[in-house]
């Protein structure tokens, strides 16, 4: 996508960045009662290779911060690590399939014994 077609569908944007990778555009949204929206889009060669959104939003001692919300990067790593002595376990958060046929989330694996966030606890060994 080029910066006219991205300005065709976010708009005129308020601040403009280069160097000598590429350059950049911000786009700033704000509707009453809501918190402004900053949304910066990366070009290089004139097609996008980055995007990131982020809330500006103000702290108690009403100091100005960033908080980012929409850049992260999807995990596509395997849900199994592998221990110092070899051993495989599945990471928290992961999804299993029990022996019953129903789908879980693991919570803890010690190593013989999955626990899900049923309850339910699996012997693996």
């Amino acid at each position: 996508m080029s910066p006219n077609e991205v300005i065709a569908i976010l708009g005129i944007p308020k601040l403009r960045n280069f160097n000598d990778k590429g350059k950049s555009l911000e786009f700033y949204y704000h509707k009453v009662w809501a918190v402004p929206k900053i949304v910066k889009v990366w070009f290089v060669n004139d097609k996008v290779v980055n995007m990131s959104s982020r809330y500006d939003t103000d702290d108690d001692n009403c100091i100005k911060k960033i908080k980012t919300t929409e850049d992260k990067k999807e995990d596509t790593s395997s849900g199994i690590r592998i221990t110092t002595d070899g051993h495989q376990l599945i990471k928290q958060g992961s999804l299993i399939t029990t022996p019953e046929g129903t789908i879980e989330m693991v919570v803890s694996d010690n190593g013989g014994l999955i626990i899900t966030a049923s309850g339910k606890h699996i012997h693996t060994h």
